[in-house]
């Protein structure tokens, strides 16, 4: 379980400010969606963000940077 949280946070490390969706985040780090949302969502310096960040108006979006 530590690896896959270790894992998750070297992937978003490598670009810090970058923001990435969750199909992204669990392409890159080969890891199903389920137990990628599941890290990010009990992880303190992985945040949320808007999908104005990225410059789009869609409701709904997973989108996620480290802090």
């Amino acid at each position: 379980m530590e690896d896959i949280n270790k894992e998750i946070e070297d992937f978003l490390k490598k670009r810090p400010n970058t923001i990435y969706s969750l199909r992204t985040i669990s392409r890159n780090v080969g890891i199903k969606k389920r137990k990628v949302l599941y890290y990010i969502n009990n992880n303190k310096d992985i945040i949320k963000c808007d999908s104005y960040d990225v410059g789009s108006s869609k409701r709904g979006l997973q989108l996620y940077k480290m802090l």
